[in-house]
């Protein structure tokens, strides 16, 4: 999770393609707390 977390910073901003699905609601969830 860190290694994510630590990703998705250093993009600075992402978008994510939001299916219903259980791998698209995790990463959801990782931007919005490593982003804001």
């Amino acid at each position: 999770m860190e290694d994510l977390t630590a990703r998705l910073q250093d993009l600075g901003s992402v978008v994510v393609a939001f299916s219903g699905g259980a791998d698209s609601a995790f990463l959801l969830a990782a931007a919005v707390r490593a982003l804001g």
